[in-house]
């Protein structure tokens, strides 16, 4: 499992059924990437009790300049 700080954190709320924040995701249309802006902690404590688990997500886009 992972560890760290934020990760026991948010590892903490999951067995009490708390819901966790969606992750935030820029998607990067210059350079073809999906980027993680906010909650990479949470992805991985979620993928610590379940590989195949759906997770809540929020994708925004970035603009040209």
């Amino acid at each position: 499992m992972a560890t760290g700080r934020a990760t026991a954190t948010s590892s903490s709320q999951a067995p009490t059924g708390q819901g966790l924040s969606p992750l935030l995701l820029v998607r990067d249309e210059a350079h073809g990437k999906l980027v993680i802006a906010d909650g990479y902690h949470r992805l991985c404590a979620i993928y610590g009790f379940e590989e195949d688990a759906w997770i809540h997500c929020k994708i925004v886009g970035t603009t040209p300049a």
